[in-house]
């Protein structure tokens, strides 16, 4: 019944343990899991920057990208704000420039993310014209 209905069982299980480490501050164990999906990596991402890992939150985006799964708005909204606790605002506008241009993402979220991390890195002047 689970195929009928499009559950990858043994992906989906790895994601909802994957999961619930993660929201523990396991998240190391993601190697451990053989089938990964665009859900996985949302997963691990979430999980790095929940406990303030932001570096390891944009490798986890990279490695997506290197293995050829397409990244999804969470994950790069994600991203943007891995870049915000870092104050990375250049690193941050190209990924905001990517997310328009090459993932065509049309999000308010990227917005808000980029207004907080230009607001950070003390470009609020630039905010206002």
């Amino acid at each position: 019944m689970a195929q009928k209905k499009g559950i990858d069982g043994e992906v989906d299980v790895g994601n909802t343990l994957l999961d619930a480490y993660a929201k523990s501050g396991y998240v190391g164990l993601y190697s451990c899991t053989k089938e990964k999906n665009v859900r996985s990596w949302t997963t691990l991402n979430a999980g790095y920057e929940m406990h303030g890992r932001a570096r390891e939150a944009l490798e986890v985006c990279y490695k997506m990208i290197i293995a050829g799964v397409r990244p999804n708005y969470l994950i790069l909204v994600s991203v943007l704000a891995a870049c915000s606790m870092l104050v990375w605002h250049k690193r941050a506008g190209i990924c905001f420039n990517a997310m328009k241009d090459e993932f065509n993402v049309q999000s308010a979220g990227k917005y808000s993310c980029m207004v907080n991390l230009l607001g950070q890195a003390g470009f609020a002047a630039m905010l206002i014209t």
